[in-house]
């Protein structure tokens, strides 16, 4: 198994971990950070980063497929669709609250299931195998993996937010891939120069360069 993919099992166990404490159970019907989001729903828009990933692996890309890395994986994905009426984003929180229908405690024992498998699958694929996992576009299994690392930091701030508690621990090649990936979104989206003044020159720092 990669070092990506055993970085990826290690953040999406503590996802799970933290889906799973008593603060988000007994927050499970009440609004989280996120609007339009209750913190049941978005405990299934983070769990999914666990228990969809299998059926992505399984997608192996045709012969011929445009193939973008995972920053244009995201601008491409996202583009400029907003985050509250897009119809994007309401099918993406209405597939989170499914997830999340059956409370809780079913949807940690899904994760929990869906983890071991992935174990065992995260073996049987390789950094360059690409996938498809959006549209017609495909991405390298490594590339998908660093989207998935910024998926669980980013919801398990939120989630953990949402009930009073710390977010989980990201190791140091994690928090690496994570936000060297969004600020490569964020540069694909505002350009070089955008991202130099917003870290380098804030008297010329571009007022709203964020990569989603």
């Amino acid at each position: 198994m990669t070092t990506l993919a055993n970085a990826y099992l290690t953040t999406a166990r503590r996802a799970r971990d933290l889906i799973a404490t008593p603060d988000v159970r007994d927050r499970w019907d009440q609004p989280s950070v996120l609007a339009e989001y209750r913190v049941a729903g978005l405990a299934g828009h983070l769990a999914r980063s666990i228990l969809i990933v299998d059926s992505y692996l399984s997608s192996a890309a045709p012969a011929g497929a445009t193939v973008v890395d995972a920053s244009r994986y995201y601008v491409e994905a996202l583009g400029d669709a907003d985050p509250i009426t897009a119809p994007l984003h309401h099918a993406v929180r209405t597939r989170s609250a499914d997830a999340a229908a059956a409370g809780a405690a079913a949807l940690v024992e899904k994760a929990d299931a869906r983890l071991r498998e992935l174990e065992i699958r995260l073996d049987q694929v390789t950094d360059d195998d690409t996938i498809i996992v959006f549209g017609e576009l495909a991405v390298t299994v490594h590339d998908y993996l660093r989207t998935r690392l910024v998926e669980l930091v980013v919801h398990s701030d939120d989630l953990a937010t949402s009930v009073g508690l710390e977010p989980p621990p990201v190791t140091d090649d994690v928090g690496r891939e994570v936000v060297s990936l969004l600020a490569e979104i964020a540069r694909v989206r505002w350009g070089t120069y955008a991202m130099v003044h917003s870290l380098a020159r804030r008297e010329r720092a571009v007022e709203r360069a964020y990569a989603f």
